[in-house]
């Protein structure tokens, strides 16, 4: 038998593996994919449990909580609690839609998905949740901004990448647990986090009521400026669940209503009119983005079909040219063509050289050598 490549004993008393009684041999390649694969399934859903459970005890067993802390710092860009409350425990529970997914996924794409789309850049972006928490239950809260700045933007690597592995009716589970679930955790951190945390880190915050006009055009800069980025990302890339995340993050902001801590019933802060107005033009941007896209799309598609069409007409106009301008081949008598021996009768033995001298001397024979 010949010998085996890996390292298996072919000593009785070692005993034997299953590997031992199996030809077949797994290639360097595959081997590190299926490791990928694996490091992903057990980093991943350890990473949401940490990130949940540091939520959990952050928002609800200490005191203050995280939304205790945001209510004793009010700023234009405090969002409604309520409202980032349900939409974070929807994004919960798509994460771990997405671990079953990974534990279940057995298409080549959807691997590929997971594994280069995602990878383990998702493990390290919920670590980073669970420290933002705790730096900002300790109102740490330059430490926590930057914190969601550099979780935005590994987000954002995530979105650029699963472009590569578009979200399509063909996949539905890979659309709904790994694009809507990394589109709405753009839209958290890019279209609301790291906004509202560096206002608290720059305290830019509203100690009373007459304050609120203080930091009007740095609110609406820096509300218009990220949305309108995002809807040039949305327009040109059809990114319609961004669009909807984004939406919702704006509505955040519209029905917060803020309070000059201590809370009380008789004492909201009143927006200044043109951050108010702003948001409400973002509530009817991003609506339109989508239809433009769609409107784009459907433009660009006609035009690529009339340049298609263009290049096969010009193609048959110079077949036409061509044959046109090559000469007729001249006619053949009828005399000739009877003349002329048959395709079976010719001579084809014989090089046209050698042709030409028997011609010349019939009678002349080879000289046979003896």
């Amino acid at each position: 038998m010949p010998e085996r490549s890996y390292g298996s004993t072919t000593n009785v008393e070692h005993g034997t593996s299953s590997y031992d009684d199996n030809d077949e041999y797994i290639s360097a390649d595959v081997y590190r994919a299926s490791m990928r694969l694996v490091r992903l399934q057990m980093s991943i859903p350890l990473s949401v449990l940490i990130a949940l459970g540091t939520l959990l005890v952050c928002g609800a067993l200490v005191n203050p909580s995280i939304g205790e802390i945001s209510l004793i710092h009010p700023t234009l860009l405090t969002p409604n609690h309520e409202m980032v409350l349900g939409y974070t425990a929807l994004l919960f529970i798509l994460q771990i839609g997405f671990c079953l997914l990974l534990a279940a996924a057995s298409s080549e794409w959807t691997k590929n998905s997971l594994v280069k789309g995602v990878g383990l850049r998702l493990a390290v972006v919920n670590w980073l949740t669970a420290a933002w928490a705790v730096t900002w239950t300790l109102s740490l809260f330059k430490t926590a901004a930057i914190i969601v700045i550099v979780q935005a933007i590994i987000v954002l690597s995530i979105h650029i990448t699963l472009q590569s592995y578009p979200a399509s009716f063909a996949h539905p589970l890979n659309a709904i647990f790994v694009h809507t679930m990394i589109n709405m955790l753009l839209a958290l951190t890019l279209g609301l986090l790291w906004m509202s945390c560096g206002f608290v880190a720059q305290d830019w915050v509203i100690e009373r009521r007459k304050d609120a006009a203080t930091w009007k055009w740095q609110a609406v800069g820096v509300v218009a400026g990220t949305h309108a980025v995002v809807s040039l990302w949305e327009l040109f890339m059809r990114q319609y669940v961004l669009a909807i995340c984004m939406e919702y993050q704006v509505l955040t902001l519209l029905l917060s209503v803020p309070h000059v801590y201590p809370p009380l019933p008789n004492n909201p802060i009143v927006r200044p009119p043109a951050y108010v107005i702003t948001l409400i033009v973002l509530l009817a941007i991003h609506p339109l983005v989508c239809l433009a896209g769609w409107a784009l799309k459907g433009y660009r598609e006609r035009e690529v079909r009339i340049a298609l069409q263009e290049e096969a007409e010009a193609a048959n106009a110079r077949a036409r040219r061509a044959e046109a301008r090559s000469p007729p081949p001249p006619p053949v008598s009828a005399e000739v063509a009877e003349d002329a021996p048959p395709a079976e009768a010719r001579d084809t033995s014989l090089p046209p050289k050698t042709k030409k001298k028997a011609a010349a001397n019939p009678e002349e024979e080879p000289l046979l050598e003896t």
